[in-house]
Parts: C-alpha cells; structure tokens; sequence
C-alpha cells in the first residue's frame, strides 16, 4: 500500500508567516536567553520568509563567559 503526499505549498508559506510561530520561535529565544543570563540578550526578525531568533552576547563580559564556557551552546541544549 502507498501513500501520496501533496504539500500545499502557498498554506505552509501561510503557516510560517503566522503568528503562532513567531510567537513559539519567541518563546525558544526567551528561553535560552534566560537559560544563559543576564548578559546576553535576544531578537527574533522576519528574515526571508519565515521569523528567526537570535541569541546573542550583550557586552564584552558575555563575550568573555562565552569564550570560555560555551555558555550559548549549553544554553540552547537546555
């Protein structure tokens, strides 16, 4: 027995740009920026054509933590 998919393309499109998943990318980026402190900040933007988040080292103390302790790689591993 097979099974045939078709992906409506332009729905997915619809569906990426929806605010539910900017809402859940969001929700991830806050995490792992709470997961690794107080100096490092975070964004998400519309880039192409779906949202992005962004983590990243605020000041030069940051940058130094994360150096030295893969804080942001601990950080996104939960």
């Amino acid at each position: 027995m097979s099974v045939r998919v078709v992906i409506n393309r332009q729905a997915v499109g619809s569906l990426l740009l929806s605010d539910g998943v900017r809402d859940e990318v969001t929700r991830h980026t806050e995490a792992v920026q709470a997961r690794a402190g107080i100096n490092y900040g975070s964004s998400v933007k519309r880039i192409g054509d779906r949202p992005q988040g962004i983590v990243y080292t605020d000041n030069f103390k940051a940058r130094v933590d994360n150096g030295r302790n893969n804080t942001l790689l601990k950080a996104v591993g939960g």
